[in-house]
């Protein structure tokens, strides 16, 4: 349980949170590649994370990323 403010990034390509959001390989593995880096409260850093994995995405992130 997280308790009061905390600072964390989470840093990597644009290809690294696509294949995160289209669930193609698991999180964790992205970690632990370093294609995904956790600074700061890696305990925030982690809910952070695990809430990222656990969204349901129903935009495709190709017509989100399209120009308009």
């Amino acid at each position: 349980m997280l308790n009061g403010p905390g600072e964390a990034t989470i840093r990597g390509s644009v290809g690294a949170f696509r294949t995160l959001a289209e669930r193609k390989q698991d999180p964790d593995q992205l970690f632990f590649q370093r294609r995904l880096v956790i600074e700061g409260d890696t305990e925030l850093g982690l809910a952070l994370k695990n809430l990222l994995d656990s969204l349901d995405w129903h935009l495709r992130l190709r017509d989100f990323l399209k120009p308009w």
